[in-house]
């Protein structure tokens, strides 16, 4: 059997069991589902396992096949790693940016989880990189459109 073929027959059963698991829970009604552990136990744990399931096959199949890409044409894939290691840069600058302060406002908020410092670091970090990326992106976009008019 095909490698696609194959796929092809899973991704079918999985999309039966979530169209079946679906039914099941409009057929209970969304109050019974929010006071009855027992259906809650029967649908939305099943549901959640087969989300999981099929979160755990698309990356496995994603990451198996880029890695056999750059494995069979790394003069491809030589653009693509640049790209990766270029973002791996900015990440590392927006952390060193990042504040790892935690104001009180953070501490104070009322969550199920504590901000420590490693936290807002993280958080900072995220935001720096996503800001750097996005000024970058600014930047791209002017000198280009600058560069397009001094040509012409």
């Amino acid at each position: 059997m095909k490698l696609d073929r194959l796929g092809s027959i899973l991704s079918y059963v999985i999309m039966a069991a979530a169209a079946l698991i679906y039914i099941l829970m409009l057929v209970k009604g969304e109050e019974t589902l929010k006071v009855d552990e027992a259906a809650q136990d029967a649908l939305i744990n099943p549901a959640m396992s087969l989300s999981y399931l099929a979160l755990l096959i698309t990356a496995a199949l994603s990451i198996g096949f880029a890695l056999y890409q750059i494995a069979t044409h790394p003069k491809q894939a030589k653009g693509a790693l640049i790209g990766i290691g270029g973002l791996a840069v900015v990440f590392v600058l927006g952390y060193l940016l990042a504040s790892d302060e935690v104001t009180e406002d953070m501490a104070n908020m009322s969550l199920n989880f504590e901000v420590t410092a490693k936290t807002s670091k993280m958080v900072g970090a995220g935001l720096m990189t996503f800001y750097i990326l996005t000024l970058g992106a600014i930047l791209a976009v002017v000198f280009s459109s600058v560069r397009r008019m001094i040509k012409s």
